[in-house]
């Protein structure tokens, strides 16, 4: 028996043994890969890189645990749901706009149930502002409307007045003025204008939720919020929509009440899936390790997981529209409105104005002179947006040229290369870059931030003057175009340096914690 014991003990000694030889093995490979990957990213870089990513989901750990609780809660009851819906309907009811609310799975949801109760005639004009997502003009076709652009104000980002003076016609129906990367407008104008042609005016606040006291403009017929999965202050889906018209409310919910319900399963597997990515994304650790595993193997990060956040449904766009929100999205939204965490939100918007009260001059700014600066996107832009985004990836910042399908919307009756309306759209779309600045983002990331642009835009300027003096057939002096061209940061030039391959390396320094490098060919004399 004693035999049998101790057998028993050696045997659970070496499995306990084999499990920890195990794990120490784990341990190893994973402190080798990290410091390959380190030493990696090292030789790629001269600075520590900033481990945050232009793509931000505004959640935490905590969003993903309430929504497993609440699954298994189960609050199926009538009552509960219309509990929620009456709870969420008091708290967007501010005195500013006392518009009636409907709560939908998604502010698409909502745009083609609007649709379907207008029943607008065949090839009637809706104008939309030009900078856009393509899921609204398929929304639009599939109703058999024409989607006519609309430029807009770069200081503003309200639609250009005077240009839609020249769109109405009498097949226009109604306006779409889209608030754009968390800037919003005064609608006044807009809402006049489109008032005294008769048709309707739709405020779609989807890219600027700027607090429950900012509710939209009263005026307009219908006013839509939305919070998926990439939107501030997210819900991981849902939208409420403010609704002037009583008549043409009750309309909609009478149609919307007849959708069947949204799965309970779906919608948690949904947030189970962008859980995932938000730990990725919003932990500085794992976004860095993410971010330089996926240049080892040359893929893009961002680029698999904005895919991933945006994929359509699998039942079509139209098909995967038409339902009412699961009982664990409302009480989600529900609690998101009346727990609303105002000084954490303001924290995106003082990160917003520091970075954006620091830039360099030649980083023009876009949509100061709105109503409210909200910052759901930082975009800059900059000459050469190409170069600009590579150089500053270079340097440990996550910039990006695309981060929410926005693009520019085509007038099918005018080629895009020779339509002159939209100047101003097309030029924020050629040039523009996001930076990763957000509420999650430190102070001294930002700085960080702030550095990297002035550098890469300084030295494209320099590298640029210095070409052009090639170009006339003169050596144009380095040390001098430094000197002129950044005085404030004191650099210090080199015009020395050892040759590579016929090629003579110049090495300029802007401050001791970032080298940029640039060989250029010089002819031996």
């Amino acid at each position: 028996m004693a035999d049998e014991e101790d057998q028993s003990t050696v045997e659970d000694r070496n499995n306990s043994m084999f499990w920890v030889w195990i794990l120490c093995c784990l341990g190893c490979v994973f402190i080798v890969i990290v410091t390959a990957l380190r030493c990696l990213r090292m030789q790629e870089q001269d600075v520590d890189a900033v481990p945050y990513s232009c793509l931000y989901i505004d959640s935490t750990y905590s969003d993903f645990i309430e929504v497993l609780r609440s699954y298994f809660k189960k609050p199926k009851q009538a009552s509960n749901r219309k509990q929620l819906i009456s709870s969420i309907n008091k708290v967007w009811s501010p005195d500013e706009n006392k518009n009636p609310v409907l709560v939908s799975l998604s502010f698409k949801t909502a745009l083609d149930l609007f649709l379907r109760i207008q029943k607008y005639p065949p090839a009637s004009e809706i104008i939309l502002t030009a900078i856009n997502i393509p899921d609204v003009v398929q929304i639009l076709s599939h109703h058999g409307i024409k989607v006519v652009p609309i430029d807009i104000h770069k200081e503003t980002m309200a639609p250009n007045i005077e240009h839609l003076d020249q769109l109405l016609t009498e097949k226009t129906v109604a306006l779409i003025a889209t608030h754009l990367f968390g800037r919003s407008f005064d609608m006044s104008a807009v809402i006049e204008r489109a008032k005294s042609h008769g048709i309707h005016v739709l405020e779609d606040r989807s890219q600027s939720f700027n607090g429950l006291q900012d509710v939209g403009d009263p005026e307009s017929d219908l006013t839509f919020f939305s919070f998926d999965v990439t939107q501030q202050n997210t819900t991981f889906g849902g939208a409420v929509i403010k609704v002037k018209d009583r008549l043409l409310y009750n309309k909609m919910l009478k149609l919307y009440d007849s959708y069947p319900l949204q799965k309970e399963h779906t919608y948690v597997a949904d947030v189970f899936k962008f859980s995932v990515i938000s730990v990725v994304l919003n932990n500085p650790v794992l976004t860095n390790f993410g971010t330089t595993l996926f240049r080892f193997f040359k893929r893009d990060m961002r680029k698999l997981f904005n895919q991933l956040l945006t994929a359509p449904s699998t039942s079509g766009l139209i098909r995967g529209l038409r339902f009412q929100p699961s009982n664990t999205l409302l009480y989600m939204m529900e609690k998101q409105f009346t727990c609303f965490d105002e000084d954490m939100f303001k924290r995106g918007r003082e990160s917003g104005e520091y970075v954006s009260d620091r830039l360099p001059q030649v980083a023009e700014k876009i949509g100061m002179m709105a109503k409210h600066n909200g910052y759901w996107l930082f975009p800059i832009i900059v000459e050469d947006a190409e170069e600009v985004t590579k150089r500053l990836n270079n340097l440990g910042i996550d910039a990006s040229r695309e981060v929410a399908h926005l693009q520019l919307i085509k007038n099918d009756d005018v080629e895009t290369s020779a339509d002159d309306s939209l100047d101003v759209s097309k030029y924020i779309l050629e040039y523009v870059v996001y930076l990763p600045v957000h509420k999650r983002v430190r102070i001294f990331y930002l700085d960080q931030i702030l550095l990297a642009v002035e550098i890469v835009l300084n030295k494209l300027a320099i590298l640029k003057r210095f070409d052009k003096g090639y170009d006339k057939g003169h050596v144009v002096n380095i040390d001098e175009i430094a000197e002129d061209d950044i005085k404030n940061q004191e650099p210090s030039v080199s015009g020395g340096g050892r040759r590579v391959n016929g090629n003579k390396r110049k090495t300029v320094t802007f401050s001791p914690m970032v080298t940029v490098r640039r060989s250029h060919r010089m002819n031996d004399q």
